[in-house]
C-alpha cells in the first residue's frame, strides 16, 4: 500500500512537471513510479505523456500501451494512445482509439478535442468543427478546443473566425507560443500584417526554438519592408530593350533614355522610400526590426 501511494504521489508529480512542459523531469519521476510499482497504470500514462512532450512518440504508445494492458476500460488511456497514434501519422487507427476513449467517456471534453484533431486531420472539417463544438459545449474554457476551432476555421478560411477562437484561447493561457504563431497566420491572411508580426515575435519570445515563427516572423516583417528589387527588375527591363533599340533611328534612342532616366529617378526616390520605411518600423517596434536581424544572422 505505501509502494501503491508512493507511486501515486510520484506520478501526480510527473503530470504536474508535464504541465509546466519539464517533460524530462516528468520521464524521470514516471519511471521512479514504475519502478516502486509496475502495476500502476497511470505510471504509464505519465511516462506516455512525457514521451509525447518529448516527441517521442513511438514510445508514448508503448508506454501506453502497457497502462492498456493494466486497466482496458480507461477511456483516458484510450484518448493518449489515439494522440500518440496520430502523431505518428496511424490515422485510422487513432480514429479507432478515440471512438473507444468516446465511448468509455463521453463526459471527457479532452476526447472530444482529440477526435477533432482526428477528423481535422483526415480534412473532414464539418466533423472536426462538430467535434470542437461538443468539446467546448463541455468546457468552455478549454484551450485546446479553442485552439483547435481556430485551427479548424483557418483550414475552412474563416480567418475572422479563427482569429476570435485564437484570442479567446490567449485570454485563458497567453503564453502559448503555437496560439501566437497561428493567431498572427490568421491576421496575415486578413492583410493585418504588422499585427501578424507582433504575433509572431511574441511566438519567438515564448519560445525562441520554434521554427515556424522564426520563418513567420521574417516573412512578415519583409512584407512590411519594401526591398530594392522592384527598382532593379524595371532598370533591367530597361536595358535590354537598349539591345533591340540600339539601332533605330534617334526618336527611338531618345525614348529609351527618356525611360532610363524616370527608371534612374524612380530607383532613387524608391531607395529614400525603403529607409523611410526602415526607419519607421524602427522607431514604432526596435525590438521587431532587432529580432528580423537576428534571425537574418542565425536562424
Amino acid at each position: 500500500m505505501n509502494d501503491e501511494i508512493s507511486a501515486y504521489q510520484l506520478h501526480s508529480r510527473a503530470e504536474i512537471e508535464s504541465d509546466l512542459r519539464r517533460y524530462d523531469r516528468a520521464l524521470a519521476l514516471a519511471q521512479q513510479a514504475i519502478g516502486l510499482d509496475p502495476k500502476y497504470a497511470f505510471g504509464y500514462s505519465s511516462l506516455a505523456r512525457a514521451y509525447l512532450g518529448l516527441e517521442q512518440n513511438q514510445k508514448a504508445e508503448s508506454a501506453i500501451r502497457q497502462a492498456l494492458a493494466i486497466d482496458p476500460d480507461n477511456g483516458y488511456f484510450y484518448r493518449m494512445l489515439a494522440i500518440s497514434l496520430r502523431m505518428q501519422r496511424k490515422r485510422s487507427e487513432a480514429r479507432k482509439s478515440i471512438d473507444l476513449s468516446l465511448k468509455l467517456a463521453a463526459w471527457d471534453h479532452y476526447s472530444h478535442t482529440e477526435s477533432g484533431r482526428c477528423w481535422l486531420d483526415a480534412k473532414k472539417l464539418k466533423k472536426a468543427k462538430l467535434a470542437f463544438e461538443q468539446a467546448l459545449a463541455l468546457a468552455p474554457t478549454c484551450t485546446l478546443a479553442l485552439d483547435g476551432m481556430g485551427d479548424c476555421y483557418l483550414e475552412m478560411s474563416r480567418n475572422r473566425d479563427a482569429e476570435q477562437s485564437y484570442r479567446r484561447s490567449l485570454e485563458i493561457d497567453p503564453n502559448s507560443a503555437r496560439t501566437l504563431n497561428n493567431l498572427g497566420v490568421s491576421l496575415e491572411r486578413q492583410k493585418k500584417i504588422k499585427d501578424a508580426a507582433l504575433c509572431y515575435k511574441s511566438a519567438v519570445e515564448v519560445d525562441p526554438n520554434m521554427k515556424i515563427a522564426k520563418s513567420n516572423t521574417k516573412q512578415a516583417i519583409e512584407k512590411l519592408l519594401p526591398t530594392m528589387w522592384l527598382p532593379i527588375v524595371i532598370i533591367g527591363v530597361i536595358l535590354s530593350r537598349a539591345t533591340v533599340l540600339s539601332d533605330r533611328d534617334w526618336r527611338g534612342q531618345a525614348v529609351l533614355g527618356a525611360v532610363f532616366l524616370a527608371g534612374v529617378v524612380f530607383s532613387f526616390f524608391y531607395w529614400l522610400y525603403t529607409k523611410w520605411r526602415h526607419r519607421k518600423l524602427n522607431r514604432e517596434d526596435p525590438e521587431l526590426l532587432e529580432l528580423y536581424h537576428r534571425i537574418k544572422r542565425h536562424g
